[in-house]
């Protein structure tokens, strides 16, 4: 009776320190493993502020299109997660180590009426166990260039557009012709010098001439150039006033024009 006391007890002792060991084991792996729960927090600062025909801006402040990207250590890493930001906006699990968040939307062209490309990353470490929330925030790699001629314009010229140079453009150029409506997308760096160029065809002698303008533009930066003729009648000029609307200043540029350019 005593031996089968024994033996059931040395069973059970035997059942309770495996399960003790299994149940060791696997605190010990997870604590090797490093699991935090992770959490995005996503916003998006696209604030051109108006829709067109061709983009609707206001489709840029819906968060749960964005595509979330997460690579192990760096931008080229492998990847570890991937989806809509609808799909990994709840919290989940990372092991420790380093990795690489990224979120955007749309595609990136050097000048684009159709769309535009926002994004933002960074890079973040889980070191232990506690939660971590990372927050990204999408800005355009772009900014909004578009012009607006005064009717007047007509009256004195056949022809006039404007053509814009930016580095990503490189030789190219791309045109706003006089009767466009549909802004242009110019993708930049932080403070780079957009060039404009406008181009005129006077109507009394069908000679034509161009004036240049450069200004300082940064992503998600706006810029409407408002231009205008400007005849002189009492001197004989004809000239061209543009004013730069930048959303908070208007600053008036006055473009030369060479001296033959005088109305007979």
């Amino acid at each position: 009776m005593k031996k089968e006391f024994y033996n059931g007890l040395l069973a059970i002792l035997l059942t309770s320190s495996v399960c003790l060991t299994s149940c060791v084991e696997e605190e010990m792996m997870a604590q090797a493993k490093g699991e935090a729960e992770v959490r995005i927090e996503l916003n998006a600062d696209a604030a051109f502020g108006t829709g067109t025909k061709a983009v609707n801006e206001d489709d840029y402040k819906k968060l749960d299109s964005y595509q979330v990207e997460i690579r192990k250590n760096d931008r080229n890493g492998d990847l570890v997660k991937s989806g809509l930001f609808s799909e990994l906006k709840n919290e989940f699990k990372l092991e420790r180590g380093n990795y690489f968040l990224k979120a955007y939307k749309g595609a990136e062209h050097a000048a684009s009426r159709n769309e535009f490309y926002v994004a933002d990353s960074t890079s973040f470490s889980i070191l232990r166990e506690d939660a971590l929330t990372i927050n990204l925030t999408c800005v355009p790699s772009c900014a909004k260039c578009q012009v607006a001629f005064d009717a007047n314009m007509d009256e004195y010229f056949s022809d006039y557009y404007i053509t814009y140079s930016t580095v990503a453009l490189g030789n190219s150029t791309v045109k706003w012709a006089k009767d466009d409506s549909e802004p242009w997308y110019l993708k930049v760096n932080k403070n780079e010098t957009v060039k404009a160029t406008i181009h005129l065809t006077r109507k009394s002698d069908g000679k034509t001439n161009t004036g240049e303008w450069s200004y300082a533009l940064s992503p998600n930066q706006g810029w409407t150039l408002k231009v205008a003729a400007n005849n002189n009648v009492s001197e004989g000029n004809l000239g061209i006033t543009i004013t730069i609307d930048e959303g908070t200043n208007d600053i008036p540029i006055k473009i030369e024009v060479p001296s033959d350019w005088i109305n007979n």
